[in-house]
């Protein structure tokens, strides 16, 4: 009897180690595992920084490019209207000479229809 309860003693024994020596591995690998998660999140965070500054600067881009569009477009309606004042002012003006007023004579006309 006293045998096996050494022997007993002996299988507990090396139960307790291999179990010490199992956690020991595990609780290393959870130490890496978490290592690793950390890494993963700083460079996460890094990258989110980056497209946070990129999106930054794409919007205040943006906002330049649709004042410098206004603008232009105002410039555009401006040039049209005083275009359109001009035109009115030069036919205004062309209406009071009696030259503009009578049609060409047909000679010019056919002259002006021939090929060169």
């Amino acid at each position: 009897m006293i045998v096996v309860w050494q022997w007993i003693k002996t299988f507990i024994g090396f139960g307790l180690t291999v179990s010490v020596v199992v956690f020991a591995l595990a609780l290393s690998q959870t130490k890496t595992e978490l290592v690793t998660a950390k890494a993963t999140a700083n460079n996460a965070h890094l990258a989110n920084q980056v497209n946070q500054a990129q999106i930054k600067a794409l919007t205040q881009r943006n906002t330049q490019l649709d004042i410098l569009l206004t603008q232009r477009r105002e410039q555009q309606l401006h040039q049209e209207a005083t275009l359109r004042e001009t035109t009115t002012a030069l036919r205004h003006a062309l209406e009071k000479e009696a030259c503009y007023q009578r049609p060409w004579p047909d000679d010019v006309i056919k002259r002006l229809q021939q090929s060169y």
